[in-house]
């Protein structure tokens, strides 16, 4: 695909980008709060480095995303935002947007809630790391000066597991074997 060589467009396309950036910054924000509320603070911390490449890639990603669809939502290949795409046109980016960021704000929230302790940091680690790289290869596929990155292949999807484990090992240097 790779069209762009800028993110931001101009006009009603720099309008719903807008829209759709300042949307990820309540859902995400509300979600901190949640976290904070619920008492999973600690874990918060620990995952603040996946959440901001997530936060910086999944937002890079639906900016361009807003570009790149607008009056042809059928370009978007992920199929449940092209399906909000066409429903809703260009303001299904910041609904799309809001969506996602509860989906998996909720899904590690609950495993953490349920069963909190390495386990279920390992896997809110994995998840994050996994849409950090999941969006950075989604942004890259409509980047033209990224383009060479928009195939992720095996590596692009053992990459987020091995980053997981390696943010494991520097958080938990106290962990016992056994």
């Amino acid at each position: 695909m790779c069209f762009f060589t800028d993110i931001l467009g101009s006009g009603k396309i720099l309008s719903f980008q807008l829209i759709t950036f300042f949307s990820i910054l309540v859902a995400m924000g509300a979600w901190i709060y949640i976290f904070i509320k619920g008492r999973l603070g600690p874990q918060l911390r620990l995952f603040l480095l996946p959440i901001c490449l997530w936060l910086v890639f999944g937002t890079l990603d639906i900016l361009i995303t807003v570009k790149g669809t607008y009056g042809d939502p059928l370009r978007e290949a992920n199929p449940s935002t092209r399906v909000l795409l066409v429903q809703f046109g260009p303001w299904g980016a910041a609904l799309a947007s809001v969506l996602w960021v509860c989906l998996w704000a909720g899904i590690v929230y609950a495993i953490n809630k349920i069963k909190p302790g390495h386990v279920s940091e390992f896997v809110s680690l994995s998840i994050f790391y996994s849409l950090a790289a999941g969006h950075f290869f989604g942004f890259s596929s409509w980047f033209l000066p990224l383009c060479q990155f928009s195939e992720p292949g095996l590596f692009g999807w053992a990459l987020p597991l091995a980053l997981a484990g390696l943010h494991c090992a520097i958080a938990w240097p106290g962990l016992k074997k056994g």
